[in-house]
């Protein structure tokens, strides 16, 4: 309990201290274990702490939660099949709503999309919170029937009743209108979301092609003016992701990425991949700067979005 209260408290070193201590006294206490090998994972430790909660699983064998936690180990390393195996093991122990959640995400990644669709639903109706809805949303939403459109539009509608600024939920949102030729839908709800993100570069692009078939080309011009800026900012910031996924989450594709979201002004994407290089290396000295910058507002200049009052209207 003191190795968990200094965790919170963020704390990792005294906490792994206390950690190995419970180990020390106890080597076949699950929770010790789970523990131990949640911090070894957060400092990068991988294949040590996946052994620590499999051992916590043979002594526990009825905790479905371990096999959730190793589920999420898998997909953070994109490993989804492993990731899979793990949550059939957790759907069989607790079968919870985040579990169902886990599952939709693995399958989709996985491209098995009536499965996710059917642990999707399964996520909304044990726990309806706005991350299943927009996992159902955009699942359902990639069918090309109209009907499966409409019926993404109420999950990313609800998702906003609850969560306004849910930046994900507007996205998916104006993709549906802009596949279903809502075109006026699809700017009102680009236009909401730069205004919330400025350096969403992709909706930049998004909104001159609506722009320009509602038959705006002034207003598309400007809109594709701002989008050609960030272009570059942008194409670096993908590079370094998939640099990240191939490497596994080395530190210099770290430092990379995060470089290259903060130079985009992407500061909301960069808090979680800083705090995670940031327990695996808490001394890290250009890590703490970047901890620092991300802190503060962006610097990057964006051209303010073309005056368009039907764009901005209710």
């Amino acid at each position: 309990l003191a190795g968990r209260a200094e965790w919170q408290a963020g704390n990792s070193q005294k906490a792994g201290a206390l950690f190995k201590a419970a180990l020390l006294a106890e080597s076949t206490n699950v929770e010790a274990r789970y523990w131990t090998g949640e911090l070894l994972f957060q400092r990068g430790r991988k294949e040590m702490a996946e052994e620590l909660l499999l051992d916590a699983t043979r002594l526990a064998p009825n905790r479905g939660d371990i096999w959730t936690r190793l589920a999420q180990f898998a997909l953070q390393t994109l490993d989804y099949k492993t990731a899979l195996e793990r949550l059939e093991k957790a759907e069989k122990l607790t079968p919870t709503g985040e579990v169902a959640w886990l599952r939709a995400s693995a399958l989709h990644s996985l491209g098995r999309l009536p499965e996710a669709e059917a642990a999707a639903r399964q996520a909304v109706a044990r726990d309806p919170k706005p991350k299943a809805y927009v996992l159902l949303a955009e699942i359902v939403q990639s069918s090309p029937e109209e009907d499966k459109q409409r019926e993404a539009q109420t999950y990313l509608h609800k998702t906003l009743e609850e969560v306004p600024n849910a930046s994900n939920a507007l996205k998916l949102l104006a993709i549906n209108h802009r596949a279903l030729g809502e075109h006026q839908q699809a700017v009102k709800v680009l236009r909401r979301l730069l205004r919330l993100l400025p350096s969403q570069s992709e909706a930049y692009l998004m909104l001159s092609q609506s722009y320009q078939a509602l038959g705006k080309p002034d207003l598309a011009a400007r809109t594709t003016r701002i989008f050609r800026r960030l272009e570059p900012l942008q194409t670096k910031v993908d590079f370094a992701r998939h640099r990240l996924s191939i490497e596994h989450g080395s530190l210099s594709a770290e430092l990379q990425y995060i470089r290259a979201l903060l130079a985009l002004g992407r500061h909301d994407l960069s808090a979680e991949v800083i705090n995670r290089a940031l327990a695996k290396n808490p001394d890290h000295a250009e890590l703490q700067a970047l901890s620092r910058r991300a802190a503060e507002p962006p610097t990057i200049k964006i051209e303010s979005l073309p005056a368009d009052p039907a764009g901005d209207a209710p």
